[in-house]
């Protein structure tokens, strides 16, 4: 991609493979972008099959049962729609100024992370039942795998570059981010015996008929 508009300011040395390990490069960004509408594209698709199937109300779908949840709910799409006010932001800039301060890999991965983390957060606040404790633990693992990818870039970014960003401090936020959604998977999402889901903080009421004559 060296030379074309997408990379067109960017140093020929930016866009080879190693440099996909700094967050400030044009090869980082394609890859962090695609692996993004990766996400975006497979879990819009699992909610639209998976939610007309159970067939919930409107009120029934969505529902903050534990703390941790709605922690990492609100954490994540507050993350989420900074992403996406950044990305606004530097198209406004470009506009503005008749000029492409912002090339276009810039403003795209953050309107891309911003989208995926907004969707996971809306997923994750989706009634577990209606989704399945196997849906909640591999996109937690997903979103952990790419969190860590995001945030690693860029600390060598910060370390190597010296220079510290908006998108650079959201992107380290982005992995306890994630790791509060893989917490809440383990410690409140669990599958009951009859192959549902329950709450783990919730426990069964133990009824001996015996006590009830």
């Amino acid at each position: 991609m060296c030379g074309s508009p997408f990379c067109s300011k960017e140093a020929s040395a930016s866009c080879g493979c190693k440099e996909i390990l700094n967050s400030s490069t044009c090869t980082n960004h394609v890859v962090a972008t695609g692996i993004a509408a990766l996400i975006i594209v497979i879990l819009a698709l699992q909610l639209l099959v998976r939610i007309p199937k159970s067939r919930p109300f409107s009120w029934q779908l969505v529902a903050l049962s534990s703390q941790m949840q709605l922690v990492a709910v609100v954490f994540n799409g507050c993350l989420g729609l900074i992403y996406l006010g950044l990305a606004l932001w530097m198209l406004g800039t470009n506009f503005s100024q008749h000029a492409s301060v912002y090339l276009p890999h810039r403003w795209l991965v953050n309107l891309s992370q911003g989208f995926s983390l907004s969707l996971i957060s809306f997923a994750f606040s989706i009634r577990a039942q209606f989704l399945g404790a196997t849906f909640f633990r591999v996109w937690s693992v997903l979103l952990t795998t790419y969190a860590a990818f995001v945030c690693c870039t860029s600390v060598v970014y910060i370390v190597a570059d010296k220079v510290l960003t908006i998108k650079a401090c959201l992107d380290v936020l982005s992995l306890p981010g994630a790791l509060l959604f893989l917490v809440y998977e383990i410690w409140h999402v669990k599958e009951d015996g009859n192959g549902g889901v329950e709450n783990a903080l919730y426990k069964p009421l133990n009824r001996d008929p015996r006590r009830y004559g």
